[in-house]
């Protein structure tokens, strides 16, 4: 079994939320069951500027799955794995946990992150997903909250609405500028269902350029 945690990404636990300045009472969350199923499509791409081989890109593609299997010592076994290719060579993993309904909520919202650092070996300067999300009431098309990242202001706001796999989500945008970076979100959820539909990252500073892109494209639950 792999032991994982989450909140691996430096800076990334000073995370605060401005709430807008009306809220309606939320609907019962969604809960994992034995057998949900959860495909993705991902890209990635980092272009990365070194000292002595000028311009380096990294580009990985294929499918994520999560799988909510039984457990004999906790509530669920958690199971993902990917079939990718990276620059033209199969990086496919398969990783494994045993966990509790408490923490698996937060494993979910930060899978994206950690696979960035699991499989593609690099982490930008870029918040979890689990810490840009808040109180699901907050999600009703136009309104707007501010977001402070290690100190650096951002702002979320709902533009829209979205729709993958069948399930319908707020499309959610999130902007901030740390130093002379470019940090920016678009992300398609339902914020009761838990899990996200699309999320699309794009970093950017002078002598780096990150994206990466993972859409909802089958479930079963």
């Amino acid at each position: 079994m792999l032991s994982l945690f989450c909140g691996c990404i430096e800076d990334s636990d000073q995370e605060e939320t401005t709430p807008p300045p009306e809220t309606t009472p939320p609907p019962e969350k969604y809960n994992f069951t034995i057998g949900d199923v959860f495909v993705y499509d991902i890209y990635y791409m980092l272009d990365r500027l070194d000292d002595e081989e000028g311009w380096q890109e990294t580009e990985v593609d294929g499918t994520l799955t999560i799988e909510i299997l039984p457990s004999d010592r906790y509530d669920y076994t958690f199971h993902y794995y990917g079939s990718l290719v990276k620059n033209g060579e199969d990086d496919s993993f398969d990783t494994t946990l045993e966990v509790n309904d408490d923490v698996l909520y937060g494993i979910i919202l930060e899978i994206f992150d950690i696979m960035r650092i699991q499989i593609f070996n690099y982490s930008s300067y870029s918040p979890y997903l689990s810490g840009l999300l808040t109180d699901p009431s907050y999600y009703v098309v136009g309104s707007s909250w501010d977001v402070f990242v290690a100190g650096e202001r951002g702002v979320m706001e709902v533009i829209g609405t979205c729709q993958h796999a069948g399930k319908d989500g707020y499309d959610t945008t999130f902007e901030f500028h740390p130093g002379d970076a470019s940090v920016e979100y678009d992300l398609c959820i339902d914020p009761y269902w838990l899990m996200p539909l699309a999320v699309e990252t794009q970093y950017e500073r002078p002598d780096l350029n990150e994206t990466f892109t993972a859409e909802l494209i089958y479930w079963v639950g």
